[in-house]
């Protein structure tokens, strides 16, 4: 008895039944020959045929040949049947049709869909089952069921973890170059802890660095971005899993390794230069790195769903990166900015403005600067250096924090939006002169 096969193995099974009328599957030196079959192509059911009426009526098996050549799908002179009924139907083989062809041939959906109108249009599934035999003789047809969304979620967190932590490229590699690019950031600011004005300006300068140099390396992940989306549409044709799921798995599981990049890097610069101490903002130092390296990450899969080759997409994200970069409100002060684009939205939408500003208050605010040369001056007030840099100090800087989350979910939705978008209209970008 056949129960449940994939779609190839079902449909070259089939073809096999129509075209020689007797299958033997070896199993422990035996051969088991299958009374009945039934056709169905992705959970659905074309045919129904006992063997026994398939050897003895040459009609039969002539007849599914008869059914794909009415319906459009001729298989062409000189050309295995099982080949070409097998490129019809499954949709793996679109991609390939389409881009390999001049001719325009329809989807394995729309093919799939032909085949089952055309069959529910000649006959009734329980029709079909009367005339060949009684029910006794014919067993049921098994609906094939799929795994829950809770299942499919924990079975892609773990299949993305393993393969982020074996692929050397996808993280090991970033993190050692997180490493080095921290040692010597540390080495050139090292120890600028003190409080004499000429701090203020090394500390200012430090933060642009921890803000924008480490968080850009994961540019650096793209690669492994643009493999993770081949593969998953690949398997989303075949109706493995949903979009929802791949973005929320794929979220979940480079957070921990994120999460270790930031840790240990940001331990050797934070305590090499001598930034103001305690646990409390230390804490909040790797908090910081850690959602901006979030948002990087969010971003550049974003564009890995947008465009449809590497060159592209590491070209567009660097561009997109840039003018946030630009906009922070670093190289030029806030009042500054022009207002149509600079100011209203790009100062406000650059993710850098919190990362920097939420550093600023963390590390200025509790700290009097004063002159070396004249000790007996007036100190300086981190607010009142706050105030200088043009930091808006009208919420905390966990606010900050807060805004940095919550543009770690909404670049994540934005990426499931570009898939979904992406399944419907293809490559939202797309460059003919630029192909890896």
């Amino acid at each position: 008895m056949l129960h449940e096969f994939n779609l190839s193995s079902r449909l070259v099974l089939w073809v096999l039944l129509l075209l020689d009328g007797s299958i033997k599957l070896g199993h422990a030196g035996k051969n088991f020959l299958f009374d009945s079959t039934s056709s169905t192509v992705g959970g659905l059911p074309i045919g129904c045929w006992r063997r026994s009426d398939i050897k003895q009526n040459t009609q039969i098996k002539e007849g599914g040949l008869q059914f794909f050549t009415a319906n459009g799908f001729p298989c062409p002179l000189r050309r295995n049947p099982s080949d070409h009924y097998l490129r019809i139907i499954n949709k793996d083989f679109d991609e390939e049709i389409k881009n390999g062809s001049s001719l325009k041939s329809p989807s394995a959906a729309e093919a799939i869909e032909t085949l089952i109108n055309s069959f529910r249009s000649l006959h009734s599934l329980a029709t079909n089952i009367q005339t060949i035999g009684t029910e006794n003789d014919v067993p049921p047809l098994i609906k094939e069921r799929q795994a829950g969304f809770f299942i499919k979620l924990l079975v892609l967190i773990r299949r993305s973890c393993v393969n982020m932590h074996r692929d050397i490229g996808y993280y090991w590699l970033r993190f050692a170059i997180f490493t080095c690019v921290c040692l010597c950031i540390g080495s050139i600011f090292y120890n600028i802890g003190d409080t004499s004005m000429g701090s203020i300006q090394a500390r200012v300068s430090l933060i642009m660095c921890i803000t924008t140099i480490l968080t850009m390396t994961s540019l650096g992940g793209f690669p492994s971005f643009a493999e993770d989306m081949k593969v998953f549409r690949k398997e989303r044709l075949n109706g493995h899993y949903g979009a929802t799921a791949f973005v929320i798995a794929n979220t979940l599981s480079s957070a921990p390794f994120l999460g270790l990049m930031c840790i240990i890097p940001g331990a050797i610069i934070y305590y090499m230069t001598g930034l103001q101490r305690g646990m409390d903002h230390f804490i909040y130092f790797v908090a910081v790195l850690w959602a901006n390296t979030m948002l990087v990450e969010g971003l550049m899969m974003t564009v890995a769903a947008m465009v449809p080759d590497i060159l592209l997409g590491v070209a567009l994200g660097s561009g997109i990166q840039a003018l946030l970069l630009l906009s922070c409100g670093f190289f030029r002060f806030p009042d500054d900015l022009p207002k149509p684009i600079w100011k209203y939205p790009m100062y406000f939408i650059s993710y850098h403005k919190y990362g920097m500003q939420g550093l600023y208050k963390n590390e200025f605010l509790g700290l009097a600067f004063g002159d070396q040369l004249n000790p007996n001056g007036l100190l300086t007030g981190g607010d009142h250096v706050l105030k200088r840099l043009q930091v808006e100090m009208g919420y905390s800087k966990w606010v900050d924090l807060a805004i940095l989350c919550a543009m770690v979910i909404i670049y994540r939705a934005t990426f499931l939006a570009m898939i979904k978008l992406a399944e419907t209209r293809g490559p939202i970008i797309k460059c003919r002169c630029m192909k890896v």
